[in-house]
């Protein structure tokens, strides 16, 4: 499968993933999880500038749109015709004899929302360290028994983000650290540990 096929599979088509248990893993198609992402239940709800509850996640609407215009402009250039369903428009895409230069470039612009899709559906999650906390003592909480520090040092873009943007939490007492105390914290636990 082309790269352009392997992405309209993936935007338009139910398809599997790894698992990361060795595994795979049935999943929606990823414009259908888009659509989904858009329920407020699904990071929706956000506050807008007037502080009134918005009843969708903006980011994702955004991003639908973004790509409904995107493969719109792409396929008037490529074709003449119009075609207001993006749907439609890739399941043409999938069946056209397209020259070198549409199939890379096509290739790209779909690998460019594939990218944008997953990162808004599966956010890059904090890194939960297994020490104590420096405020209360506490390494885990819960039931469930999970870390108590959350780190958070990937924006939202997916890159790491630079050492004094991170921030750390505890689960447990609520303590809030900022990237220019990290350091400071980390070589205090580490004495602390003997480490």
């Amino acid at each position: 499968m082309t790269s352009l096929a392997s992405n309209i599979h993936q935007l338009i088509r139910p398809h599997v993933i790894e698992d990361g248990l060795g595994g795979y893993t049935p999943n929606e198609p990823l414009l259908v999880q888009l659509q989904d992402a858009l329920k407020p239940n699904n990071g929706g709800g956000a506050t807008s500038a007037g502080g009134a509850k918005l009843p969708v996640n903006a980011t994702a609407l955004a991003l639908q749109q973004d790509i409904a215009r995107e493969a719109t402009q792409a396929n008037v250039t490529m074709t003449g015709y119009l075609i207001n369903n993006t749907d439609q428009i890739l399941h043409a895409w999938d069946t056209a004899d397209l020259t070198l230069e549409w199939s890379t470039y096509l290739a790209t612009l779909t690998t460019t929302w594939v990218n944008k899709i997953q990162k808004l559906i599966s956010p890059a999650k904090p890194y939960h360290p297994s020490r104590p906390c420096p405020a209360c003592g506490q390494r885990f909480y819960g039931e469930e028994r999970n870390p108590c520090l959350s780190v958070h040092w990937i924006g939202t873009d997916g890159q790491v983000t630079h050492p004094e943007d991170w921030t750390m939490e505890c689960e447990s007492c609520g303590a809030e650290w900022t990237g220019d105390s990290l350091g400071a914290i980390a070589t205090a636990m580490k004495s602390r540990e003997g480490l």
